[in-house]
């Protein structure tokens, strides 16, 4: 087996660890998400990797989205990032970097499509579950709270 599937393998295992390991702060994880989404498609390219449904390039263009208004709006707003989140793109990135000096074979590249939507959909689902639960706590602790006073008790 490759060395970049190898690290892909451990990028997964940190993936759905990240359930469990992460510090579940939803300003945290929407700053954080967007630079995996970017590494997930840099993995991609890397491995040469046919996406005919274009979904991770989607998921990136969506997560380069994310990523510019970040800074200009008031949520999250600066800060640190996940180190869950974070941990994920250090196997990525050498796992792209595995790619780029070795021959994947077609089983490989079919675990490898494998692997990357397992991981975009269990981290987008962790930033996802954080902040509905954020906003639920927000809305139901504050149910007369307008947006901005929503916002400002977000940011603290």
């Amino acid at each position: 087996m490759s060395k970049a599937i190898e690290h892909l393998r451990v990028a997964h295992h940190l993936a759905l660890k990240a359930h469990h390991s992460s510090e579940f702060d939803a300003a945290a994880l929407m700053r954080t998400w967007p630079r995996l989404a970017l590494a997930v498609r840099d993995v991609e390219q890397a491995l040469g990797l046919a996406d005919h449904d274009r979904v991770v390039e989607r998921i990136s263009a969506d997560a380069e989205a994310i990523a510019v208004t970040l800074g200009n709006q008031l949520w999250p707003g600066p800060g640190g990032t996940d180190s869950s989140l974070t941990a994920i793109c250090r196997a990525l990135g050498t796992t792209a970097e595995h790619a780029r000096s070795t021959q994947v074979d077609s089983k490989a590249q079919g675990e490898a499509r494998r692997l990357i939507a397992s991981i975009m959909w269990t981290t987008s689902r962790l930033v996802g579950q954080a902040n509905r639960d954020l906003h639920f706590d927000l809305t139901v602790g504050n149910p007369d709270a307008s947006t901005a006073q929503l916002d400002s008790a977000a940011r603290d």
